[in-house]
């Protein structure tokens, strides 16, 4: 004899998976390398600056098992191609990052963000001063787990965005850009 219930049938018993980013901070640090393009103003183009050298730090907390929200500042400087012509570039701005996969070792990830930017530049007979907002980067990545609190991984960014001040000219603003690539080192508490 079958009995018929009205009763849903019992869920099967399946432990939730493990959130590996909600609630975590997260400390990273990495060396790169830029390659710039667009200008700082209407008479120095970015990429005559060449590619540069130097390094970003961010600080992010995990707010679900998939989001983070953070800050980040880095700091770069070039060489241009004269041998006393030189460019520094700081920025600092919020970033937010989605991780894609939960549990595994490699985390793969992909980040948003906007900053603010200030430039020095210093060639003969120009010292120049200029700041703006970076309101585009985007950077993939992804990040290895060698340890529970330990990753490291390599990473690809787009940054574009305009000066809007500069210290020896009125010229309108206009749009530069650069890539980034480096190898980034995380630290996660309370780990993974």
């Amino acid at each position: 004899m079958m009995v018929v219930t009205d009763e849903p049938p019992e869920s099967p018993l399946v432990p939730k998976a493990l959130d590996t980013l909600g609630g975590h901070l997260m400390l990273a640090a990495s060396g790169a390398i830029i390659v710039p393009f667009g200008s700082y103003d209407q008479s120095v183009r970015a990429k005559e600056a060449g590619f540069g050298v130097g390094g970003m730090a961010d600080i992010s907390f995990g707010i679900t098992r998939g989001v983070a929200l953070g800050v980040y500042g880095r700091y770069f400087t070039q060489r241009f191609r004269c041998d006393t012509c030189r460019s520094n570039t700081f920025a600092v701005g919020p970033f937010a990052v989605y991780h894609a996969v939960q549990g595994l070792r490699f985390d793969p990830w992909i980040l948003f963000g906007i900053a603010y930017e200030r430039a020095t530049l210093s060639q003969p007979g120009r010292n120049a001063t200029f700041s703006g907002i970076e309101w585009l980067r985007v950077a993939i990545g992804g990040d290895y787990y060698a340890l529970s609190g330990f990753a490291f991984g390599p990473y690809v960014e787009l940054d574009l965005g305009s000066f809007i001040e500069r210290s020896d000219t009125d010229d309108p603003p206009t749009v530069h850009g650069a890539f980034v690539t480096g190898l980034r080192f995380a630290f996660d508490t309370p780990g993974r």
